[in-house]
């Protein structure tokens, strides 16, 4: 497990799309760099990964960003989609978008929707959003806290960038 803290980011914080969704450019900046680099090394055609999040805002500016670089077109597969759409469903590498920066984490929050985002993966889980965030929200149902103590306590095998 990795997670890719974007705490110290100068455009880190969320956005309202039209429609009341939420989406994270950032975010969206660093998955397309993952990808980039993915592609430049030759290891993109042999990815199967799923990007997921729990907002349809990231999920549409995802789907726009994968498409007009062409990463569709190289990957082996590149499934994106909601939490709540992806269901069911696995990849060998995932790639969690949390999105949210401020106010709230929203559903988030929700314990079987954590669940559905980290059990997603069968190699590879990537978080990317602000840890700090996550980790200071002050609820007794905000299981980010737990994912964080043991990325920290496990750092033979998990890590944060």
């Amino acid at each position: 497990m990795v997670w890719i803290d974007t705490s110290n980011m100068k455009d880190k914080h969320e956005s309202k799309k039209k429609g009341g969704s939420y989406c994270n450019h950032a975010e969206n900046t660093i998955i397309k760099k993952m990808l980039t680099k993915l592609n430049e090394a030759g290891q993109l055609s042999s990815v199967n990964m799923g990007i997921i999040t729990g907002y349809r805002g990231q999920k549409d500016l995802l789907t726009k960003t994968v498409k007009n670089n062409g990463f569709d077109k190289v990957a082996k597969e590149i499934d994106i989609n909601t939490l709540d759409a992806f269901q069911g469903r696995e990849n060998n590498i995932i790639i969690y978008s949390t999105v949210r920066t401020k106010n709230s984490i929203g559903f988030q929050k929700e314990k079987e929707r954590v669940n559905v985002a980290f059990s997603r993966a069968k190699d590879l889980l990537i978080i990317c959003g602000d840890l700090n965030f996550f980790y200071q929200f002050d609820d007794s149902d905000n299981k980010f806290i737990e994912i964080i103590d043991y990325i920290t306590e496990h750092s033979e095998e998990c890590q944060i960038i």
